[in-house]
């Protein structure tokens, strides 16, 4: 077999080409009038004094030159062989490496030759398998070769042009058939049926839902939640959606949102960040939701997703301040000199982020900043006079601290600028039932507005419905409440706080059938969960299992430990399974608690249960704990049960009754000295000071006693004494903050910072105690 052509190769590369360029720059076509060089000679160059001559025109074959047979391809012609003989060759030279041709959406790759393993050189500098396949032919033109490689370099850049933007195509492809996740695919059923005639686009949505999020408004949030329901709906895989959906559930509900609705969008926002990972308004809409869970874990979370966001690049300044936002929002009920430093970044970076001055307001409240938080509220009502949220806001604040003129005031220019909106005039007569205490006022009032409910709001008709339905059983008028909390009902069958008073309705009337129905869903809107579980435990005592009730009102303890009325139900669950030694036990315990702490309790609100009204219909729980006629520890617990329901005449007698048989009764003698305090003036100071010193006489480690013996001294004006004994009292029980507020009063004469600090401890520890927040104002005027 003759020897294959060999290439020539300049000496020396020309400045600027690497080896790999080599057999490129060097190839040049052959003299005709020359014969092909020999095995050994050597390759003629072509230089400037010998021009190479021209090159003649290239004419393809149409036949196979091993076979015959015709070349159909232009690749084939250009080899000059066709598919099957270069097969067969490749399969001869199983050993030779082999270069695949890929051709595209040709049925198979085409395979090529080699060069003969014994030429580096030409292996190296030519890799193009052409060549090497026209080895055996004799007489190789050189033009040819050329051709044939140049056309194989276009073959392999088209093919590989060509699979790319195959595979481009399918993963394209791929991520549109790439099933929605499961949370996407469970709303979108149900909001379909709430959303028939969706109109416009999904870009149209997310814009309005964006235009309503700037708002800053209740009703504008809910709004924004449905638009951007439509928004999903219209685009399914629209992460934007998911993302403004959830924050508007967020910021609009807070801490009210259900746990279900809670679940379900926490469900959607992993669903979007597991398709648009490190998303800034997906990791912001996330941050916003934690935050309304009390949980640790939640709000560190919500801290974690923030500080992502604001150390990652290109993030827009409304994101930032958002993050900002949600930062301030943290550390609101930790540290008010972070949170202000965070609010004010939002602001500078994105001052129409006005959400930020509310949540100032109640961080300068969490604080005990009463004046700080007045002024934010009042700052938000300078940019925009009528914003609902911040009127209710500052009203309840001024509430809080015990200025009812003013917040009264806010309510009547409210109602003045809207006169024919039901959600203006509402607030009134929700002040007169549950601040001034006088429901038939407000039962009037009510049925007067929802005369012309018709051009009303569904959502503020059935609101006003459910504020009818407290007022009236509050005036003793069951058969209207309940009318009113079905009306409310038949409006929105969902709204927790009409499932509340049928609840409380059936509660009174002993229905556990009906009660059992409606406790579920009242629970779902309560931001409370420790008040969720006395509602549970007082269905379960009405149900007669109460052992069950038990497990609730020990849950409810455990959630919070200000409820002493969770205590107090405990001990006659426990009374009235037969549990003796346990509910005496209990029942002890309910002896050593603050007696004039109320448990938490907002002074506005949707959910109203008149004070007190959990302790009704359980008197009778103590009946089995008296061993025998001359056994007075029953009357004694019953004594301090009356206390506690603000049955006062009653309490007194029971008490009286202990003191008949046990003259020395320490415990007696103390509530008997808070029963005449309660009474008030200077004959009520009289008589309890006696009774307190004389349980202090018996016990001067009773906590309660201590404490019946300061206030009883402070009310004669005796400060320094009463301070002696409130101070003993706070030693027997750090937990008495009745005796802590009322020291803190008596030091401010002396003392403000003293006070003050008092104040701030017993507020941080309790930030629903009003007695303690309205003297921490009188101290700040």
């Amino acid at each position: 077999m003759a020897p294959p052509p060999q290439v020539p190769v300049a000496d020396s590369p020309p400045p600027g080409l690497g080896s790999d360029d080599l057999a490129f720059q060097d190839l040049a076509p052959e003299d005709p009038a020359q014969p092909p060089p020999s095995a050994g000679g050597r390759a003629r160059r072509v230089t400037r004094e010998q021009p190479a001559a021209p090159v003649e025109r290239l004419e393809l074959p149409v036949a196979c030159d091993r076979c015959g047979g015709r070349l159909e391809d232009p690749v084939s012609q250009a080899l000059g062989t066709c598919e099957a003989c270069r097969s067969a060759a490749e399969e001869a030279s199983a050993s030779t490496p082999t270069l695949r041709i890929p051709l595209g959406a040709a049925p198979s790759q085409r395979g090529a030759g080699s060069s003969p393993p014994g030429d580096a050189r030409t292996e190296r500098t030519l890799p193009m398998a052409p060549i090497a396949l026209q080895r055996d032919r004799p007489g190789v033109r050189w033009p040819r070769v050329l051709a044939a490689a140049g056309l194989g370099v276009l073959v392999l850049g088209g093919a590989a042009a060509y699979m790319l933007r195959e595979r481009a195509r399918t993963q394209r492809e791929a991520a549109r058939e790439q099933p929605l996740p499961q949370a996407v695919q469970a709303v979108l059923p149900r909001w379909r049926l709430m959303h028939v005639d969706v109109q416009g686009s999904a870009a149209q949505q997310l814009a309005e839902g964006t235009r309503l999020m700037a708002q800053d408004e209740q009703g504008a949030y809910l709004e924004a939640e449905e638009a951007f329901q439509r928004a999903l709906l219209l685009d399914p895989k629209s992460d934007a959606a998911i993302a403004g959906y959830v924050r508007a559930l967020a910021l609009g509900r807070g801490a009210a949102l259900e746990q279900d609705a809670y679940a379900e969008a926490l469900a959607l926002i992993q669903a979007a960040k597991g398709r648009a990972g490190a998303n800034p308004a997906v990791q912001l809409a996330c941050a916003a939701l934690l935050q309304t869970r009390a949980g640790d874990t939640e709000q560190e979370r919500a801290r974690q997703l923030a500080e992502a966001v604001l150390a990652a690049k290109d993030v827009s300044a409304a994101d930032q301040a958002e993050a900002h936002r949600v930062l301030g929002h943290g550390y609101a009920h930790g540290s008010f000199a972070l949170a202000t430093q965070h609010f004010d970044e939002a602001l500078a970076l994105n001052p129409k982020l006005v959400i930020v001055h509310r949540e100032r307001a109640l961080a300068a409240e969490a604080a005990g900043d009463y004046r700080q938080a007045i002024a934010a509220l009042e700052r938000r009502l300078q940019l925009d006079p009528g914003h609902r949220e911040s009127i209710e806001a500052l009203a309840r604040v001024l509430l809080e601290v015990g200025d009812v003129p003013r917040a009264r005031a806010l309510y009547e220019s409210q109602a003045r600028a809207y006169p024919k909106e039901l959600r203006a005039q509402v607030p009134l007569a929700v002040l007169r039932y549950q601040v001034d205490g006088a429901p038939a006022p407000a039962v009037a009032s009510l049925r007067s507005l929802l005369r012309e409910r018709e051009q009303q709001p569904a959502r503020d008709v059935a609101s006003a419905l459910v504020h009818l339905a407290a007022a009236e059983r509050a005036a003793g008028h069951a058969a209207q409440a309940e009318r009113a909390a079905d009306e409310a009902l038949a409006l929105d069958a969902a709204l927790p706080a009409a499932h509340l008073q049928r609840f409380l309705l059936a509660l009174d009337r002993r229905d556990a059938a009906v009660a059992a129905a409606h406790l579920a869903p009242a629970r779902a809107g309560l931001a409370d969960p420790a008040l969720g579980q006395l509602l549970a435990g007082r269905l379960a005592l009405l149900q007669a299992a109460p052992d069950k009730a038990r497990e609730a009102f020990l849950e409810a303890y455990r959630l919070d430990a200000r409820r002493s009325d969770a205590l107090l139900l405990e001990g006659l669950a426990a009374a009235s399974a037969g549990q003796r030694e346990d509910a005496a036990r209990v029942l002890a315990q309910v002896l050593q608690a603050d007696p004039l702490r109320p448990p938490p309790r907002p002074v506005v609100t949707d959910f109203y249960l008149q004070p007190h009204e959990l302790l009704r219909g359980v008197d009778g729980a103590l009946a089995g704990l008296r061993s025998g006629p001359e056994d007075m520890v029953p009357d004694l617990y019953a004594g301090a049960l009356r206390f506690y329901q603000g049955q006062l005449p009653e309490a007194d007698a029971l008490l009286q009754r202990v003191l008949a048989r046990d003259l020395n009764n320490a415990q007696a003698l103390a509530y008997r000295a808070l029963v005449a305090l309660e009474r008030g003036g200077t004959a009520g100071a009289a008589a309890a000071r006696p009774l307190a010193e004389r349980a202090v006489a018996q016990d001067r480690r009773y906590p309660v006693a201590q404490l019946a013996l300061g206030l009883a001294l402070a009310a004669q004006g005796k400060a320094e004494p009463a301070q002696r004994a409130l101070r003993e009292a706070l030693a027997l029980s750090p937990s008495l903050l009745s005796a802590e507020v009322r020291l803190a009063q008596l030091e401010a004469g002396s003392s403000v910072d003293s006070a003050r600090t008092r104040l701030l401890r017993t507020v941080g520890l309790d930030p629903a105690y009003l007695v303690a927040k309205r003297a921490l104002f009188a101290l700040e005027q």
